[in-house]
């Protein structure tokens, strides 16, 4: 995902590390999923809705997935739906993980990178409470704590916003993925390729013939220039987009 201001064009997210798991030891990365099909569930001139659904074996149960993906014209974000089914018999827990590192500013490069959420910045690694917070995101806006990180960034953000009642149980900035320090141990966000945030859920229980729905809202944030600090634009969930989903017949 990039953004073009008229002169060249700035990276704002790269691809998703994704996992699905049942406990450390036993992740299901996409790429080893059952695809099954996709389809186009809506398309006109303002709006997409695309769907994707995949299976794959999860423990003593079979756990299937339908991700739901709505674009809409003229928004800076975009909305990842996604439906976990436990089709097969037995109980299973699930940890679903979603986060990037993703080099703000310029392809390949975590520098000038530092965490935000409401009201306030993250230079250092560290975790934020997703029951008090509902968006976070990257801002390329220069390190204060690391010595030539300032005045020469792109001034852009991105941000992810976890929509529901699903929340995750854990939200962090790090220099490397699985991993981070409190706050308090001021380790400051200084890797140069991989300034990391990460959305965890889990563990989760997911009932044979139960499903569990994920809802993210992806995309760029603007930035106040009274205060410099990121602002997340306004989400929209519509019920006719819903409304499409549901009656989506496979």
């Amino acid at each position: 995902m990039a953004h073009f201001d008229g002169k060249q064009w700035h990276h704002l997210w790269c691809n998703a590390n994704e996992t699905i798991a049942s406990s450390a030891e036993e992740k299901h990365d996409p790429s080893t999923w059952q695809f099954l099909n996709s389809k186009v569930l809506f398309s006109d001139s303002k709006k997409l809705i695309i769907r994707s659904s995949h299976q794959f074996p999860f423990g003593t149960t079979t756990l299937r997935i339908d991700r739901y993906a709505i674009f809409r014209a003229g928004e800076n974000y975009f909305i990842l739906m996604m439906k976990i089914s436990n089709i097969g018999n037995d109980p299973a827990y699930y940890y679903y993980v979603y986060g990037d590192e993703p080099w703000v500013g310029q392809f390949g490069s975590s520098g000038g990178n530092v965490g935000w959420a409401r009201g306030r910045l993250f230079n250092f690694e560290g975790a934020l409470d997703p029951q008090q917070y509902s968006y976070a995101g990257m801002y390329d806006i220069g390190n204060p704590v690391i010595l030539g990180e300032q005045n020469r960034f792109s001034g852009l953000a991105n941000f992810i916003e976890w929509i529901g009642d699903n929340k995750p149980n854990l939200v962090y900035f790090s220099n490397k993925e699985g991993q981070f320090a409190e706050e308090k141990e001021r380790v400051p966000l200084y890797s140069k390729d991989n300034r990391v945030i990460f959305l965890q859920w889990g563990p989760r229980p997911i009932m044979p013939q139960g499903r569990d729905y994920i809802i993210l809202a992806i995309g760029m944030a603007g930035t106040d220039p009274k205060n410099g600090m990121p602002f997340k634009p306004d989400v929209g969930l519509d019920q006719t987009d819903f409304d499409v989903i549901q009656s989506d017949a496979r």
